[in-house]
């Protein structure tokens, strides 16, 4: 599961993820035209996770986000930086 808060962004988003294991996963933020804006790698523990995305650097527009894992990928979830 995932999800992220707030949607409406300035200098940061917070994604809320459950993961199955222990993992690195790889954050990549993208612009809805699918321009990679900002990647960070973390490691998460087996259940619920808080990973803060920095949004400073990012440019006003439409985002999305998706995780990146060794078995697969998470769904992706929107967000607005203003």
């Amino acid at each position: 599961m995932i999800s992220l808060h707030p949607t409406i962004v300035s200098s940061q988003a917070e994604v809320f993820y459950t993961s199955p294991n222990p993992e690195n996963v790889e954050w990549i933020v993208t612009a809805i035209m699918v321009r990679i804006a900002n990647k960070i790698t973390t490691t998460v523990t087996a259940g619920d996770n808080n990973v803060v995305l920095p949004t400073n650097d990012l440019s006003t527009g439409q985002y999305q986000v998706k995780g990146f894992t060794s078995l697969g990928s998470t769904a992706s979830v929107k967000f607005i930086k203003q």
